[in-house]
């Protein structure tokens, strides 16, 4: 025997690219978007029949098989479609609804099948959102005692518009917090870049300020408020405003003005003595001996001395200026850095609130919409409440939602179903809604029986539809006496999912391995503008049904499974009178006239003519007026498909 390395394999392994997903227990590796088991030409009728505008409700369906041939993928694909037609609907001419609600239950995770069922359409409801979640909210609380209701929509009022007062304040805050942007900046930010600048540069800012006479108090918080004082006026007039107060409003710098001021009127008065000079220095000459020579003196000496004098003051005057507004420059140099990183930290602060405001814009909005819609149902609360009183105080004990059978929980889901229905024709209302039942076959048959019990009585009202998969064997067991009679009651059309699958588990395997593509089974897209359920009858087809009934016809049940099972199948044959045949005596043939069939189909090759003998007159009956259908002859391969693919949709265990 030849050793095998558990973790390479064969040598040659490597030439085949296995990339298959480990097992899972949790899902079947098949369970995938591609339709590897080919259940999508059988499932499509009822994926059509679910969502379409003309079907009525309530609808009861069933995906049938034993455990593991598929029904939970079956009913995966199902629902896919029901997406797709429904999704579709949103145009004027489609035969579909557009919003059709899809709840999933798990049965086997289920304590009581009247709650879960109410849980599963009561989340989908939910997801959809908009008025169908607010219609699920207000039919949740249906069937409650309407004094608790009432009272329970009462506190959830309070709680919301208390959540709206806090968000409002925050609201307010945030606002608040804008406006005063650039004093949280200066004086709250630690981290901001004008701190950051200011504290860098503390010494320098410091001596800045010292000599411009701000020796008290912290220099960093003193610089922040001439900071905020220049940042108050924007602009070149703000700038220019700024830098004029600087050269006179600090100490010193008034002195310097005072005395350019004194230097310049200096300057003009020698100036004015100047040019006067004749006049006061010829009344000078007149005043004596000692007048005479000092007035000659100051003609000799006198222009050069005002001229120089004169000089010498105005460029003092000029000098004590330039003094001043460079002390004032370099005093204003720091507060104008300050000024720049202040708007940039106002900047990023700005957007930074800017967005939150907007955020807690929109939630203030959306908590005032719940307060004002939850106002509204607390209104109609109390008015249920005072109805529920003035009845209560006339019969004491009587309640319109008081149910004899079920605990508080099945009761209220009732109630909830109740109300749903009674709101399906409102515009707030869903159309259809597909409840979608798995894992029956992890109960007990008799569990299960009751469940698939409880939710046909349940859901047996519009616009509600039950989509069932089970192992009809199983249900049998746990309703006991005739299973396929009992399966009839409860489900009006079904698919079996062990006759509906291709049997080419070569994709399956392919499927498996990941080997290779996995295609579809080669059927036609579905047209989602048009449906099987609208193409109309031909007379020769009303006119075979009509003459097969009495084979088919044990009960009106019995003729209505049959003629509805033919309108979901014909399209996939073009043998249709075959076809008819065969449902008929699936629907209503008795076990020896089958057997008859089959033991005729068993010793006949697949090109000889089907021409049974010894069948019951009826059975005889009916499959002459097929044949006459199909133009005479039948062979035994064309009855042998036909018969298999009667037995899709038999509802037989």
């Amino acid at each position: 025997m030849t050793d095998i390395d558990l973790h390479t394999g064969p040598a040659d392994a490597s030439d085949v690219p296995f990339r298959a997903t480990p097992f899972s227990a949790a899902e079947p590796a098949w369970a995938a978007s591609e339709d590897a088991l080919g259940f999508d030409p059988a499932v499509r009728g009822l994926a059509e029949l679910a969502a379409h505008r003309s079907a009525g409700s309530p609808l009861a369906l069933g995906l049938l098989g034993p455990p593991g041939s598929g029904k939970s993928f079956a009913l995966s694909r199902l629902i896919e479609l029901v997406g797709a037609f429904s999704k579709a609907g949103d145009k004027d001419d489609s035969p579909y609804l557009p919003n059709v609600v899809v709840a999933r239950v798990d049965a086997s995770a289920a304590r009581d099948p009247a709650t879960a069922l109410a849980a599963s359409v009561f989340a989908a409801m939910q997801a959809a959102g908009g008025k169908m979640g607010a219609l699920a909210e207000d039919a949740a609380t249906a069937g409650a005692d309407p004094v608790d209701a009432a009272r329970v929509a009462s506190e959830r009022l309070i709680d919301l518009r208390r959540r709206l007062d806090g968000e409002r304040r925050t609201l307010s805050e945030l606002s608040g917090r804008r406006a005063r942007l650039s004093e949280t900046v200066l004086y709250q930010s630690g981290g901001s870049r004008i701190d950051s600048w200011a504290r860098a540069n503390r010494g320098r800012i410091e001596g800045r300020l010292r000599a411009f006479g701000f020796i008290s108090g912290d220099p960093v918080a003193t610089y922040k408020d001439l900071v905020r004082d220049v940042a108050e006026n924007r602009g070149v007039m703000g700038r220019i405003s700024a830098f004029a107060h600087a050269m006179w409003a600090f100490r010193g710098q008034a002195k310097l003005i005072v005395l350019a001021v004194m230097f310049f009127l200096l300057a003009w008065a020698l100036g004015l003595a100047q040019d006067s000079q004749g006049l006061w220095a010829g009344w000078l000459g007149g005043q004596g001996d000692m007048g005479a020579r000092t007035a000659g003196w100051i003609n000799a000496n006198g222009p050069a001395i005002f001229g120089m004098a004169r000089s010498i003051l105005f460029w003092a005057g000029v000098a004590c200026i330039a003094l001043n507004a460079f002390r004032a420059a370099r005093f204003m140099s720091p507060i104008w850095r300050g000024v720049s990183l202040l708007d940039a930290d106002m900047q990023t602060g700005a957007r930074e609130l800017d967005t939150l405001i907007g955020n807690q814009t929109r939630l203030v909005d959306d908590l005032a919409s719940q307060s004002e819609a939850q106002a509204r149902r607390a209104e109609e609360a109390e008015r249920r409440a005072a109805a529920f009183s003035s009845r209560a105080s006339d019969d004491l004990g009587a309640s319109p939602f008081a149910a004899p059978e079920g605990d508080a929980g099945s009761r209220q889901a009732r109630h909830f179903f109740r109300a749903i229905a009674r709101d399906a024709g409102s515009s707030a209302g869903p159309q259809r809604i597909l409840v979608a039942v798995d894992e029956l076959d992890s109960l007990p048959p008799k569990e299960a029986a009751t469940f698939v019990d409880q939710a046909a009585g349940l859901l047996a009202q519009a616009p509600f539809a039950l989509l069932v998969a089970a192992d009809p064997q199983r249900l049998a067991q746990g309703w006991g006496g005739d299973g396929a009679d009992q399966i009839a009651r409860r489900i009006q059309i079904g698919v079996r999912v062990d006759a509906a699958s291709s049997g080419d588990y070569a994709r399956l395997v392919r499927k498996l391995l990941a080997t290779g593509e996995v295609s579809s089974v080669d059927e036609p897209a579905p047209d989602l503008g048009a449906s099987i359920w609208d193409r109309p009858v031909s007379p020769d087809e009303a006119a075979l049904l009509e003459s097969l009934a009495p084979l088919a016809g044990r009960t009106p049940r019995c003729v209505a499974q049959f003629v509805t099972a033919y309108r979901l199948s014909r399209t996939r044959t073009d043998k249709w009178p075959l076809l008819a045949f065969a449902l008929a005596l699936d629907v209503g043939g008795t076990h020896d006239e089958r057997a008859a069939i089959a033991s005729v189909l068993g010793s006949s090759l697949p090109d000889q003519a089907f021409d049974p003998s010894g069948l019951s007159s009826r059975l005889w009956e009916a499959l002459a007026s097929a044949r006459t259908a199909n133009g005479g002859t039948i062979s035994a391969s064309e009855m042998r498909a036909a018969i298999t693919l009667a037995s899709t949709y038999s509802l037989r265990v």
